[in-house]
């Protein structure tokens, strides 16, 4: 990819005389450069083993005179009101028409939020990478193709492996029509603006914008809008608690604002200590592997998957004779992880530079498992298995649920949240010797199973600290 970088790049010289090119970001054939040339912002894609070049020039920045804009500040949900998944608001604000957020539904013939009520959005923001938020953004963009789309770059980074693999799940679905197709989608990963965390910004005249760290996910972000006297802050998912992966939402950060739009997902519930559940899961694992069992944790790819590695690879307790495997989309996500460690905490940082080798799957203690017919393997002998999906609806953690279901030295613990419908959920409600139903196939329970709070979601005290400090006169 690299030296295919070097041959596409007088190609880019040549369209844009004077361009001053940053270097090439590469990642699996896909080559991409960004650049300025007469304060235009412009991106450049690319593919080994093709002399075609896409070029995208970005919105100038507007010269903003003063505007008078109407008093208005209207929030319409088009998704996850009242329920999980396809988060999506829809914001009137001043003269503009804003988009938060444009998620998919995990379940149901109906994944889309509404779109049908926008009439031209000016503006579409994403909070974060999870397909809830942004796994509908392929196609809002083919249905609004001049509207500039503005995410952090951690986002970004992480949209490429997310939206590719929502992309591959709906092409496996015969119930139903793909959403987008690969033209679409790398097309939206070509316009998708990014902006720094922390950094206010102006996309249309008159309206501030800035991102603030969420501590949900890698590259997650709340948005705070403010256009004359009006304002908003959207947390999408946030998180106050610091975990290994991510630095949690600071209170300092946060501004007062005329409306907040929170979250709500554990608003109920008061969550355990973090470093205490992880401490336990290690515990429980080390129980496990040490009697000779494998132990399978289905987990959410993105985030959670990558802080039990590191939770297991700096455990001073946990055997360093025991291979912990990664499958599924846990392996394209940790990929994206190790390729851009500036995006995490110092900690990582320090860890990767002090040992000197990639700090998640370095092929020694994390093994990737890069062909399904290595799978048996990984159970043959006392292993641990951090596998997707985190809630058994699919993926290769299926494939380990069923082969350690019935073995009586094994364990299946869970790390966070289950659809109260999902195979995971009806999974932990069941006790040793009865029977549970996975993909048609039924299995007598003799593994342990466990739940374990790693959740990358705040508790009702912290939803109660970020009210307080914002202190709105709206609350949604």
């Amino acid at each position: 990819d690299q030296n295919w970088a070097a041959r596409l790049e007088p190609q880019i010289y040549e369209h844009y005389p004077g361009i001053k090119l940053q270097a090439a970001i590469l990642s699996k054939g896909i080559v991409e450069w960004e650049g300025m040339v007469d304060n235009r912002k412009i991106r450049v894609q690319g593919e080994s083993g093709s002399t075609a070049l896409t070029f995208h020039e970005f919105t100038p920045k507007f010269n903003c005179l003063v505007e008078t804009h109407p008093d208005i500040l209207r929030v319409t949900p088009l998704g996850a009101a009242r329920s999980i998944g396809a988060s999506c608001l829809r914001v009137e604000i001043g003269n503009y028409e804003i988009v938060l957020d444009a998620g998919t539904r995990p379940k149901g013939s109906n994944p889309l939020p509404a779109f049908e009520h926008l009439e031209n959005p000016n503006l579409i923001l994403i909070t974060h990478a999870h397909q809830d938020h942004i796994g509908a953004l392929p196609v809002l963009h083919s249905m609004f193709p001049t509207a500039p789309m503005i995410c952090t770059p951690g986002t970004r980074e992480i949209a490429r492996v997310m939206l590719s693999d929502c992309l591959k799940v709906q092409q496996i679905n015969e119930d139903f029509e793909p959403l987008f197709d690969e033209t679409e989608l790398q097309q939206t990963l070509l316009q998708l603006d990014t902006q720094p965390i922390g950094v206010e910004f102006e996309p249309l005249p008159g309206l501030k914008v800035r991102f603030i760290n969420a501590g949900h996910i890698v590259g997650a972000a709340c948005i705070h809008l403010q256009l004359g006297n009006k304002s908003l802050l959207y947390t999408g998912d946030y998180n106050l608690a610091n975990s290994r992966t991510t630095e949690g939402l600071k209170l300092t950060d946060l501004p007062q604002a005329d409306m907040l739009i929170t979250e709500a997902t554990y608003g109920a519930s008061v969550h355990s200590k973090r470093n205490e559940q992880e401490s336990e899961l290690v515990a429980n694992i080390t129980q496990v592997v040490q009697r000779g069992g494998s132990v399978l944790i289905p987990a959410f790819a993105l985030g959670r998957a990558q802080e039990i590695i590191l939770a297991l690879k700096t455990s001073s307790t946990f055997p360093d004779n025991i291979p912990i495997y990664i499958d599924g989309l846990v392996r394209a996500v940790t990929d994206v992880f190790a390729d851009n460690l500036q995006f995490l905490p110092r900690s990582v940082q320090n860890l990767a530079n002090a040992s000197r080798t990639e700090p998640f799957a370095d092929n020694i203690k994390v093994i990737p498992i890069s062909d399904p017919s290595y799978r048996p393997l990984a159970i043959a002998k006392p292993s641990v298995i951090i596998a997707s999906s985190g809630m058994l609806t699919g993926g290769p953690s299926v494939y380990y649920a069923q082969a350690l279901l019935e073995r009586e030295n094994a364990a299946i613990f869970f790390s966070g949240y289950t659809d109260e419908e999902s195979p995971g959920r009806l999974l932990q409600e069941m006790k040793t010797g009865e029977v549970v139903t996975i993909d048609q196939k039924d299995y007598t329970v003799k593994a342990t199973v466990k739940k374990f709070n790693l959740s990358a979601h705040t508790d009702r005290a912290g939803i109660g600290s970020v009210i307080a400090k914002v202190k709105p006169r709206h609350l949604v």
